[in-house]
């Protein structure tokens, strides 16, 4: 059996990730096809949905339930982080919300936490 010969494996450029608490400004709430494509500046293929359904349960006793998302789109406050260069970062992002109409147990007691 033979092996061939490889290429080294070369790293690309890393991809710099922001965690944590940042001071952004909200561009949009759920918004639509058009208003997306005016934030991103690119045309979108498909519209968002915002509503719909999902499984729930353990498996072989899932049932659905209805559940909305909620998206906000942000972008980050220019006067507050700089790069590297020490140039504005000026990303926008977006930070999704899951509800869905389910109660809640509490591990122990397997009694309600609210709703």
């Amino acid at each position: 059996m033979a092996f061939s010969t490889g290429q080294v494996s070369i790293e690309g450029t890393p991809i710099k990730r922001y965690t944590g608490v940042a001071s952004v400004f909200v561009l949009g709430v759920n918004p639509t096809k058009e208003e997306l494509e005016k934030i991103y500046g690119r045309e979108l293929e498909f519209a968002p949905e915002y509503v719909g359904d999902t499984e729930i349960g353990e498996e072989g006793s899932q049932r659905k339930v209805p559940q909305v998302r909620l998206d906000f789109i942000v972008k980050a406050d220019p006067d507050k982080y700089k790069g590297d260069d020490g140039a504005p970062l000026n990303f926008v992002s977006k930070v999704s919300l899951f509800l869905t109409k389910e109660y809640r147990y509490n591990k122990k007691t397997h009694q309600s936490t609210g709703y």
